[in-house]
């Protein structure tokens, strides 16, 4: 017995989403299992276009983990920020140079994507895009009570 595609993706989601914080993680199954329930009787190219809207998501999500995991394994606590001295004292100078201008073109890009004029590319503002779905949050908290 097979299942559909789209019960395969919907299931992978849901298992990459048990790598985020709990509180993106109950958001983004909530939003997923809404999604997906309102294009079950969608027509075929609205399907088609959902269905790879969706995968890239979750692509994205999964190399994010999969970075995250290897940051972990080198030292680091997952954020990516915190590699050891070891592991730059082992680098080339080539390696070094690369990196340097890699760490320059990111501060550029970051700088033009979210307005952040920090050298280490933080922002007064927090925010975490919905990926596939085009969403935007700001300063998501979740509270403990709902209210209208």
């Amino acid at each position: 017995m097979s299942s559909s595609p789209g019960l395969l993706l919907y299931r992978r989601i849901l298992r990459l989403h048990r790598f985020l914080p709990p509180h993106m993680k109950d958001l983004g199954d909530t939003y997923v299992r809404s999604e997906f329930a309102l294009h079950k009787s969608a027509t075929d190219k609205t399907l088609s276009n959902f269905m790879e809207q969706w995968k890239e998501y979750a692509d994205q999500i999964e190399r994010e983990r999969d970075r995250r995991e290897l940051d972990m394994k080198l030292g680091g606590d997952g954020s990516g920020r915190n590699w050891g001295r070891d592991i730059e004292d082992e680098l080339s100078e080539e390696q070094k140079a690369q990196l340097e201008k890699l760490k320059e073109e990111t501060i550029k890009v970051r700088q033009g994507v979210d307005g952040s004029d920090d050298a280490d590319g933080t922002s007064d503002r927090t925010s975490s895009s919905g990926g596939a779905a085009g969403v935007t949050i700001e300063s998501y908290k979740p509270s403990s009570s709902s209210s209208s």
